[in-house]
C-alpha cells in the first residue's frame, strides 16, 4: 500500500506514446494560465456575477495550494520519471492541478446547473489528477490531498459566496481580503511566491472593477455568440496589458513584492473594468 501511494512504478506500464498528447493536453485543463483565459471570457460572455463567485473560489483555492505545498514541503516523484516537458519547481503535496480543478470545473457545474456540464466536469475531474500521474510529476498521495483539499475549499466558498447584494458582496470581498493577508502574513516558507501574490492582486483588481460596475451596454442581454468576437478583442488587450506589464515593470525595477501586487491589480482591473468601459465607449461613439 505504501509503495502504492508513494511510488509510481506502477503508472510506468501505462505509457504509450500515443496516449502522452492527450494527457498533456488534458492536464493543460488545470494550469494557472488556463483559467486565467477563460474566467475573462466567462465575465464578459457567460455572467458577471456567476464568474465573479468562481474567480473567488479559483483565486483562493490557488493560494491555498501554495501555502500547503510550502506547509509540508513533500518533494515530488523523482526528476527521472517526468515526461519530457514537465518541469514544476514547487513541491508535491498537494497536488494543485486537482484541488483547483475540483474548485474550477464543479463551480462551473454548479453555476450553469446543465446535466452535460457536470457529466464533463466530473470527467474532467478524474482525467486531470490522471493525467500528472501519468506525466510523472505528482504520486497518489498528492492527488488524494488535493483531492479532499479541493472538495473542503469547494464547499467553504459555496457557502461563502452566496450574498447577492452589492453590500453583502463587498463585506465578503473586504472579509476574504484580511484572511488572505492573515495567510500571506503566516506563510511557512521565507516568502509566498510569486504566483500567489499575483493572485491576490488579481483579486483585489477584479473586485474593484466589479464592485464599481461601469454598467456596461457589453452586460445587456444578447446572445452569447454575439459578444465572442468583442470578447476576442478583449483577450488581445488583456494580452497587450501582460506584456507591457512584463516590459515596463521590469524596467522600474519594483521590489519584486511591488510588481506582482501591481501587475495582478491591474490584470484584475482591466477585465472587470477597463475593458467593459471601453466597449461602453465605443457603443456611445457609434450611438
Amino acid at each position: 500500500m505504501e509503495d502504492f501511494l508513494y511510488s509510481i512504478d506502477w503508472v510506468l506500464p501505462f505509457r504509450n506514446p500515443s496516449i502522452t498528447p492527450v494527457m498533456k493536453a488534458i492536464t493543460a485543463l488545470g494550469y494557472t494560465w488556463f483559467f486565467f483565459l477563460v474566467l475573462p471570457l466567462l465575465y464578459w460572455i457567460w455572467d458577471k456575477n456567476a464568474a465573479t463567485r468562481v474567480m473567488t473560489a479559483l483565486i483562493f483555492s490557488g493560494l491555498i495550494t501554495f501555502f500547503l505545498k510550502d506547509l509540508f514541503e513533500d518533494p515530488r516523484p523523482p526528476k527521472s520519471l517526468w515526461l519530457a516537458g514537465e518541469s514544476p519547481t514547487s513541491y508535491g503535496l498537494p497536488s494543485g492541478h486537482t484541488l483547483m480543478a475540483i474548485v474550477f470545473w464543479f463551480s462551473l457545474a454548479l453555476e450553469f446547473k446543465v446535466q452535460w456540464f457536470t457529466r464533463l466536469a466530473f470527467l474532467l475531474v478524474f482525467l486531470i489528477p490522471l493525467s500528472r500521474l501519468y506525466l510523472g510529476v505528482h504520486d497518489l498521495e498528492d492527488i488524494i490531498a488535493g483531492a479532499v483539499a479541493g472538495v473542503a475549499t469547494l464547499i467553504f466558498f459555496r457557502f461563502l459566496l452566496r450574498a447577492e447584494t452589492l453590500r453583502g458582496l463587498t463585506r465578503t470581498a473586504i472579509l476574504l481580503s484580511v484572511m488572505a493577508a492573515i495567510v500571506l502574513a503566516l506563510w511557512p516558507a521565507a516568502a509566498p511566491p510569486g504566483k500567489s501574490i499575483i493572485m491576490m492582486g488579481l483579486f483585489a483588481g477584479w473586485m474593484a472593477g466589479y464592485l464599481l460596475d461601469f454598467s456596461s451596454p457589453f452586460f445587456k442581454p444578447a446572445k452569447r455568440w454575439m459578444k465572442l468576437p468583442v470578447a476576442i478583442v478583449g483577450l488581445f488587450l488583456f494580452g497587450l496589458v501582460i506584456w507591457l506589464l512584463r516590459k515596463y515593470l521590469l524596467a522600474l525595477h519594483l521590489a519584486p513584492l511591488l510588481s506582482e501586487i501591481i501587475a495582478g491589480v491591474v490584470l484584475g482591473f482591466t477585465i472587470t473594468a477597463l475593458f467593459p468601459f471601453l466597449c461602453s465607449r465605443f457603443r456611445s461613439m457609434r450611438a
